[in-house]
């Protein structure tokens, strides 16, 4: 039989030209059917790490007492034979394929794991759930995890980024859990530092004393969908360039500075979570963003960031702060809105920075524009603010049309047409120019009776409702002395629309300079 095709392996070859600790592994079913695979591998590693141990063990002990108190079920043996050999070292067990496993079996690898005093595991892949150790210091460096991997709360080993999975990648659903009955569990170490996940990571029920993940941020990385739920997070939570699916973080304390920069997200679900420091998602894209409930303590920064999906003005992707507090300042500033905002019912203590934001338009509520309108007057911003003015007018007009109210859409549709809501000069300088050129023409029309010569049938009518409102007219004592006599009612007609249109220039131009 051929040796192992693995470089530096002297093994005998098994399946596909590999050893039986090199080779590929199935299920657990698989493995434990194909009669002696998974006692072999039990062995073959126990020689493994015996090869190991002899490396660097400091005395020098028989190759056979190793391999008893590795297969030993009891770690006693190691304190009374040979703890000088096994104190202290540190086994690197290399591209080793480890197999499904049952805790039930005689042959349960975890007996033999659990006797070094440390543990690193390079390019190695698992077809297991989890390692149940305890008193061993693990590191995973570039491994692979193929089915459902459950986190322990492993002893760190000493390594450079001081994580416990470095640069892996977990092939299926990754999970922190523990049952309603249980107390939280805690995770006394840093966990992952460039690493990709191509299904889920679900958190849930757990207090981290250490930052979850601690990347070096040369690359983007992926995540399926990231879950925290019902958790505390004591020290920094960053998580910077990665692509995510979703993430849902519910009812989760965040104690430290928050990062989420420069992921491309796109599901974003924050549900009664609490951020006691500072919250940065400085050039993240969310194509759908719901925020419910959460309060941020500190500063909570969404600049340059991109809400919603370019050219799709679908109401479903409307970003949506919904019962969010801010208790210090929040930053928006050179953030697009694709789909809409609503932050009609967010509590804040400090005017928010909206400079430079693009909104679109039809999904957006009044509340929502006029609360942006606010901020910049009360940073003395008011050419800004009278932007949002508008868009308040236009949602304010919309809502009018929705409740039929008659008058309140007339007035707008007037103050619309006549200077966009204030906004436009140059719309009541045409109104003036216009509205004179049709005084003068009443004027000479009066002078040559155009209008008795036309209708001479109801001249009678015309006079006696001409001298009722003339008269009426006459009386508005503003006005009185300035009215063309004979054109009194007119006159009063003209110089209300000349007053309004003058008002509005004024107001445009103060809006365009200065409020």
């Amino acid at each position: 039989m051929k040796d192992c095709s693995l470089k530096n392996c002297n093994r005998k070859a098994v399946v596909d030209g590999k050893c039986i600790l090199h080779c590929n592994k199935n299920d657990y079913s698989t493995d434990f059917r194909n009669t002696g695979f998974l006692n072999d591998f039990y062995n073959s590693l126990a020689e493994y790490i015996r090869d190991r141990i002899l490396e660097l063990a400091t005395v020098k002990i028989p190759e056979d007492l190793i391999l008893d108190v590795l297969k030993s079920e009891s770690t006693y043996d190691i304190e009374a034979a040979v703890y000088s050999a096994f104190d202290k070292v540190n086994v690197t067990i290399k591209d080793i394929q480890f197999p499904a496993r049952d805790g039930r079996d005689l042959f349960d690898y975890v007996n033999i794991l659990e006797k070094p005093s440390g543990i690193h595991f390079m390019d190695c892949t698992f077809k297991t759930f989890s390692l149940p150790i305890n008193k061993v210091e693990l590191f995973f460096d570039s491994c692979k995890f193929y089915n459902n991997w459950f986190i322990q709360n492993h002893k760190l080993l000493d390594n450079y980024p001081n994580v416990l999975y470095q640069q892996c990648i977990f092939h299926n659903s990754t999970s922190i859990s523990s049952t309603e009955e249980e107390e939280l569990k805690v995770i006394d170490n840093n966990l992952f530092s460039d690493c990709t996940f191509l299904d889920n990571l679900s958190l849930n029920n757990t207090i981290f004393k250490k930052p979850i993940f601690k990347n070096t941020n040369f690359k983007v990385f992926s995540i399926e969908s990231l879950t925290i739920r019902d958790s505390i997070i004591k020290d920094r939570f960053l998580l910077n360039s990665y692509e995510l699916a979703a993430v849902n973080f519910e009812n989760t304390m965040f104690e430290e500075k928050v990062e989420l920069k420069e992921n491309e997200i796109q599901q974003l679900e924050l549900s009664d979570c609490n951020f006691n420091k500072l919250a940065d998602f400085f050039e993240s894209t969310f194509q759908n963003f719901i925020a419910h409930k959460c309060i941020f303590f500190n500063f909570a920064g969404f600049e340059n960031c991109k809400f919603g999906i370019n050219e799709d003005v679908s109401s479903n992707l409307v970003s949506k702060f919904n019962y969010v507090t801010f208790l210090d300042f929040v930053n928006f500033r050179n953030t697009t809105f694709y789909s809409g905002l609503n932050i009609a019912n967010i509590n804040y203590s400090i005017p928010p920075n909206f400079l430079n934001v693009s909104i679109e338009m039809s999904n957006t509520n009044r509340e929502t524009f006029r609360i942006i309108k606010n901020s910049f007057d009360n940073n003395g911003n008011f050419i800004e603010g009278n932007k949002y003015y508008v868009n308040e007018m236009i949602k304010f007009r919309e809502e009018a049309i929705n409740a039929k109210n008659t008058s309140t859409r007339f007035l707008l549709f007037i103050y619309r047409n006549t200077s966009e809501y204030g906004q436009s000069y140059t719309k009541p300088i045409l109104y003036i120019i216009s509205t004179s050129i049709l005084y003068w023409l009443s004027i000479i029309g009066y002078e040559n009776n155009w209008l008795y010569q036309f209708t001479p049938s109801i001249d009678f009518s015309i006079n006696y409702i001409a001298e009722i409102a003339n008269g009426v007219a006459s009386h508005i004592i503003p006005f009185s002395h300035i009215l063309r006599e004979g054109m009194e009612f007119i006159s009063l007609l003209f110089y209300v629309s000349f007053t309004s249109f003058i008002w509005l220039i004024i107001l445009a131009i103060k809006r365009n300079t200065k409020r």
